[in-house]
């Protein structure tokens, strides 16, 4: 506890210098940039199109981009981005260990930057403390919500930037569009990038029936009847579910309720390796998940099951933001919703929360029907 304590000290101490930082950098810029961005998969292939504006606003013979990422996608980032340096952070080392701090915020150090962006809509205190570690002539975040820092420490770490932004959004993408149009680019329009392969597609489809917590989990019985429904009227496609390491349990709960043959990838895949899948499939069923933001990005026709805890801030997406791939949400409204997932339903373990339970089976397969006959009029099914 007294060697905790002492880290805190240390680390307030350090923001406490970055005050001083902050005016010396104004005066020893370069042209370097640093983009701090913490949160979650999804929230980075949300991201891909203003990260890409960000590249395209200042150009590689002429400016140095840093990003300190989260380890789970920072690889994926230097796959798809062109920036210069790249900064993983392991979230749980970051907040365990003083020591890790303290080598990220010496490397953060090295350069003297123009701008210091925090582009993530929620801050939290690991994205500010590291924003207040750089010597930047400016420095800009969102003045959002305290659901991810508490008040009191958004409060001091405001003071840490130069300029807040207050954004009028109600949805991430929108957020992150508005973050673009309040810094570099007051003319940018987000649109969803394409990496597909622009290859024809294996006769594949992909379910990742796992998510973040059970209650936003469609039921394992409805998985296991759609999966035989899919295999008895579309033969010749292989059936497979994907999903991470903590999605095994409930992948197995579902194979036991079939008897028709998938391919079981849960927890076998790297995100390099699911994004390649993804592009390559006809179709995803999902959960709200990373999948969803991932298949957007490979033009891969997808379902998305929705409740309602979050409905509106990442799914479904605002209709002005342009996105060409076949997309299709659905839910079961509630009087209940934006919740934020604290369910007033008395749900036990393992199981779903009604705005999902409540999705129906026959209106999915309608759905899946719909696609594939739009797919199969333009020869991709």
């Amino acid at each position: 506890m007294f060697k905790k304590i002492i880290h805190r000290a240390l680390d307030v101490l350090l923001l406490l210098l970055s005050f001083w930082n902050l005016n010396w950098g104004r005066n020893k810029a370069r042209t370097h940039l640093l983009i701090v961005r913490l949160d979650a998969i999804g929230d980075f292939f949300m991201w891909l199109a203003p990260a890409l504006e960000i590249r395209k606003k200042f150009p590689k013979s002429r400016f140095h981009i840093t990003l300190v990422g989260n380890a789970h996608w920072i690889q994926m980032a230097q796959d798809l981005l062109d920036f210069d340096h790249y900064i993983a952070l392991d979230r749980q080392q970051f907040m365990a260990s003083f020591s890790v701090r303290k080598n990220i915020a010496k490397e953060i150090k090295r350069k003297k930057y123009i701008l210091a962006m925090n582009p993530t809509y929620s801050r939290e205190w690991a994205s500010d403390w590291l924003i207040g570690m750089a010597c930047a002539k400016e420095k800009i975040g969102f003045d959002g919500p305290c659901n991810t820092i508490k008040k009191g420490t958004k409060f001091f770490t405001n003071f840490l930037y130069s300029k807040l932004l207050h954004s009028p959004a109600q949805t991430e993408l929108e957020h992150n569009e508005f973050f673009i149009q309040q810094t570099i680019n007051p003319d940018f329009r987000l649109q969803i990038p394409d990496f597909s392969k622009k290859e024809k597609r294996q006769n594949q489809i992909v379910i990742f029936p796992g998510s973040s917590w059970h209650g936003k989990c469609w039921p394992s019985e409805n998985f296991a009847e759609l999966i035989t429904w899919l295999s008895n009227n579309f033969p010749g496609n292989e059936i497979i579910l994907a999903g991470g390491k903590n999605d095994v349990t409930y992948s197995e709960i579902i194979k036991s309720k079939i008897n028709v043959t998938v391919t079981d990838l849960v927890g076998k895949t790297s995100l390099k390796d699911l994004l390649a899948l993804l592009s390559n499939s006809k179709l995803l069923i999902s959960n709200d998940t990373s999948a969803v933001h991932m298949a957007q990005v490979t033009r891969t026709p997808t379902i998305a099951l929705v409740g309602g805890g979050h409905w509106g801030r990442f799914l479904p997406y605002s209709p002005h933001i342009k996105n060409e791939n076949i997309f299709r949400v659905l839910n079961e409204k509630l009087d209940c919703y934006f919740c934020d997932w604290k369910c007033k339903f008395n749900i036990q373990s393992g199981e779903a929360c009604p705005c999902l339970k409540n999705i129906n089976l026959e209106i999915l397969q309608k759905t899946i029907k719909t696609i594939k006959a739009t797919l199969l009029q333009e020869g991709n099914f």
